[in-house]
């Protein structure tokens, strides 16, 4: 294509004029005063060819001249890709914008996310009057801005105003296949484009390829073989910085009054190593600081010792120095104080006489008395806010309890089951998470009844202090459960004599259940008066804490179900996120019970439960960002072809660039500069050649000699 295509014809008239002399070009005949001409005549003959050849380059490069300088002043323009090389086309873009909280990164001018924005609104701003876009965010889930390809361009400038980045981690491959999928081809023929603009990270790549900690790989890279044409713009630093907390361990997961407690905290990097400082606040209040040195091991991962708090629930904080990515400097956690873990203990008050005294003993002088109920109320109470539910022979149980009893183990509550006199083998049948399914119940001979228990797992958290408190017990077991065989997630913790188990344990979801061989009381063995019965009680009180406690500490994400995270929720109660703003809890019917839950807990800090019929607040949850985001490793040079699955695509660091890029594709290249500098190359070596041509051109009679004996000849070179 050419801008100015009438000087072609003076390039053609140009290209003429040499051709022309060289045809009128006659050659000037010399006459020489010798007798004969012949040597004049033989020096012609062989030198003819010479010169014709010299012409002929001459002319060769003077043409050049004429049709470089004429297609200069033409204009021409060349494009790159598209279906009309000679020509416009209308188009249809979509533009995808990374929206994860590492866009927030900033660069020192501004922060990333607006060179962002500013480089989607150029491309909408550059569009031709026939042209349409669209236009979608890629967050955990893809958001479409503008759905479907449309021609308005203030549409898609309004919707990008104000526009702010997630609290989360982006997954790239949805949004640019829901992108594809709007840009497929409708009415006419029109050229596509797909821009990518995101940050220099390399983990949001990984959903192409089903990386680790991503999705599985769902990316058909079929679409760009084809007519589209893709832009990727990776915005940002080459080698980003950035330091903060990645977790945090407290020990032991419940804090009882008046008793310390140790937090061991995680950093994460990206680029090198530097010194920084670990802030502890409690209550809103700064309570200590560590200094970190990556450096030295010993204070790459600070340690605090928490003081003596008070009963209650304390909100929590380890913040770092603000950095480029000031988002995730903090990381947000519940500190649990509790005179007692509550426990709930189902059955008659024969059955559970002894767990009961066991738990009031446990619970020291500051203790409250345990919660119990007979099995025929079990449906009625409020099984989240327990940290530990004892069954003591409470068997058989109605399908819909047996359901609840599941729920509360897999949100992380901890189920002991004691056998008794009630249950039959059967009745064990409708259980679909216990340990295993009892085949019977062994009446144990007089002679055998004399057992020594053994420690089958000497390191777990329950068993350990068992071993350490007392030793190796003797029981006289009288009546025991009998399995044939074990879930295969169970773990024998301990066994009483040739390997028969004792007491099992089964991890379900983010809780676990205990199943005893034994009864509770004293009607199948003297385990009740054992030296390890109050602290086996004690233990499953506190693991069951534990377990409990991992519940406040969530990821910002989506849909929350509150059920086995919160206490009993009462009707009306919403939920306080940081700065005030009220998130309302919803509700569903599943399998005949109400479950509640938020749509949306995006903003990491503390939520707090609010009821109608109260003024105060209680913290209940601690949202943190998904720190795998914090990681800002940098591509990898030629990553992002291989992520796709795909050689041709045009690659960007900065809008000044994918700007060069798209004019270069749309409109085409231009070459006037090349063929002037080309043209003026030709001018000097023309005349270079020509003077020499003329330096070693003459007549034959100045290149003939004569000899002292009066003879002519040429002189031999």
């Amino acid at each position: 294509m050419f801008l100015s295509p009438l000087f072609l014809i003076a390039a053609a008239a140009g290209a003429a004029v040499p051709l022309i002399l060289h045809l009128l070009q006659t050659r000037r005949r010399v006459r020489l005063p010798f007798p004969t001409l012949r040597f004049v005549q033989l020096a012609r003959r062989q030198s003819a060819r010479r010169i014709r050849l010299e012409n002929l380059l001459l002319w060769l490069i003077r043409t050049l001249i004429m049709v470089a300088l004429g297609m200069a002043f033409a204009v021409p323009i060349l494009r790159r890709g598209g279906f009309r090389w000679l020509g416009d086309a209308p188009r249809d873009i979509a533009i995808v914008i990374d929206a994860s909280y590492s866009m927030r990164y900033d660069t020192g001018r501004r922060t990333v996310w607006d060179e962002a924005l500013e480089t989607a609104r150029t491309l909408v701003e550059g569009l031709g009057e026939n042209d349409r876009y669209c236009l979608y965010l890629a967050r955990r889930q893809p958001k479409a801005l503008v759905a479907a390809p449309v021609s308005d361009k203030q549409e898609g400038l309004d919707r990008l105003e104000d526009l702010e980045p997630g609290f989360t981690t982006s997954q790239l491959a949805p949004a640019v296949t829901a992108a594809l999928e709007a840009l497929q081809p409708g009415e006419g023929r029109r050229e596509l484009e797909l821009h990518i603009i995101t940050d220099n990270q390399a983990l949001p790549w990984e959903s192409f390829g089903g990386g680790p900690g991503g999705p599985p790989a769902r990316w058909d890279p079929a679409p760009l073989d084809g007519d589209t044409t893709l832009f990727v713009t990776l915005l940002g630093v080459s080698a980003p910085r950035n330091t903060g907390p990645a977790g945090i361990e407290l020990t032991p997961p419940v804090v009882r009054p008046g008793f310390p407690a140790e937090l061991s905290v995680t950093l994460t990097r990206t680029g090198p190593p530097a010194p920084t400082t670990a802030t502890l606040v409690i209550d809103g209040k700064e309570h200590a600081r560590r200094a970190v040195d990556p450096s030295d091991p010993a204070a790459d991962a600070p340690v605090f010792v928490l003081p003596p708090l008070p009963a209650g629930v304390h909100p929590a904080r380890i913040e770092t120095p603000p950095d480029h990515l000031p988002v995730d400097d903090a990381f947000h956690f519940l500190v649990r104080v509790e005179e007692q873990p509550p426990a709930l203990c189902v059955g008659s008050p024969e059955d559970t006489f002894y767990l009961r005294t066991a738990l009031r003993a446990a619970a020291g002088p500051g203790g409250t008395t345990p919660e119990a109920v007979p099995p025929g109320d079990l449906a009625e109470a409020s099984l989240p806010r327990h940290a530990c539910i004892f069954l003591c022979n409470a068997l058989p149980l109605p399908g819909q309890t047996i359901g609840a009893l599941e729920d509360y183990v897999r949100a992380g509550g901890l189920l002991v089951v004691f056998p008794g006199r009630n249950a039959s083998p059967a009745d064990y049948g409708a259980w679909r998470i216990l340990p295993g399914t009892p085949a019977s119940v062994t009446e144990v001979p007089l002679a055998l009844r004399r057992r020594t228990l053994a420690w089958d797992q000497p390191l777990h958290p329950l068993v350990r202090p068992l071993r350490e408190d007392a030793g190796v017990p003797a029981l006289t077991v009288r009546r025991a459960l009998r399995w044939n065989s074990l879930h295969p997630d169970t773990v024998r913790l301990v066994s009483m004599g040739s390997g028969r188990p004792f007491l099992l344990e089964r991890p379900l979801g983010d809780g676990r259940v205990l199943m005893c061989a034994v009864a509770a009381d004293r009607t199948w063995s003297d385990f009740p008066l054992s030296p390890f019965y109050l602290p086996l009680v004690a233990r499953c009180l506190d693991h069951g804490a534990g377990l409990e406690a991992r519940a406040p500490n969530h990821p910002a994400a989506g849909p929350l179900a509150l059920d086995g995270i919160l206490p009993a929720i009462p009707p009306g109660a919403r939920l306080a996120g940081p700065g005030h703003a009220s998130i309302p809890i919803r509700q569903t019917v599943r399998d005949g019970r109400t479950r509640h839950f938020v749509e949306d807990l995006a903003v990491p800090g503390i939520y707090e439960l609010t009821e109608p019929a109260r003024l105060d607040t209680t913290p209940v949850l601690a949202i943190n960002l998904p720190r795998r985001e914090s990681d800002l490793t940098p591509l990898p040079d030629g990553a992002v072809a291989g992520s796709l699955g795909i050689e041709r695509l045009h690659l960007a660091r900065d809008p000044e660039s994918l700007a060069r890029l798209v004019r270069d594709h749309r409109v085409g290249r231009s070459y006037s500069e090349h063929l002037l500098w080309t043209a003026f190359a030709l001018v000097v070596l023309e005349f270079f050649l020509a003077n020499l041509l003329l330096r070693r051109s003459g007549t034959p009679a100045a290149r003939l000699e004569i000899d002292p004996s009066g003879h002519l000849h040429r002189p031999v070179a």
